[in-house]
């Protein structure tokens, strides 16, 4: 996005990043990140002041093996936030009127979901500079587990997060996500 039409929206809505830091993947002309049977990926020097809100759109990420569990972490410079999630996703089924919770206090990542077919997105706030603890929230969907997700958590350390990364329990992913700010 350039910084006219930035300028001109007045810096409302979501607002494309293009990342000029990623690991074990690639960035298209328009932003788009894709990552292709890698061990994890790595998107650093996306989060900053200038946007209140990040957004993560996850366009689908899948593992080797879909049983796998979805990893999420932050990053500050080239450190990976390995303590102090608070989180948890819950769990209904399009299929039944089941309903599950993920739950995970001080623990070294964010498990998603415990299966790595997943698209949606993360909000994320309170990274780029210290005054807050991170919190992240967001919705997704797993069609081969005919799921809905309800994401949420934060981080009980104030670092100055500038970055994520994401893997699986135990195989490689593929998948492709878009990064935006916004101002709220």
């Amino acid at each position: 996005m350039t910084k006219a039409r930035d300028n001109a929206n007045g810096g409302l809505g979501l607002i494309l990043i293009k990342p000029t830091s990623v690991t074990n993947g690639t960035v298209d002309t328009n932003g788009r990140v894709t990552f292709s049977n890698v061990s994890n990926l790595i998107v650093d020097n996306v989060f900053d002041t200038k946007y209140k809100v990040y957004r993560i759109m996850f366009e689908k990420i899948t593992a080797s093996t879909d049983t796998d569990d979805l990893h999420f972490q932050l990053r500050r410079g080239s450190t990976t936030q390995t303590t102090a999630y608070y989180c948890s996703t819950a769990v209904s089924s399009h299929s039944s009127a089941s309903f599950s919770n993920i739950n995970s206090n001080n623990v070294s990542q964010y498990t998603m979901h415990n299966y790595c077919d997943f698209f949606g997105h993360l909000d994320i706030t309170g990274v780029g500079h210290t005054a807050e603890y991170p919190k992240f929230w967001g919705t997704a969907d797993d069609f081969a587990q005919s799921q809905t997700l309800t994401l949420g958590g934060n981080v009980r350390d104030s670092q100055t997060f500038t970055g994520f990364l994401i893997k699986s329990s135990s195989t490689n992913i593929t998948g492709s996500l878009s990064i935006y700010g916004y101002k709220i």
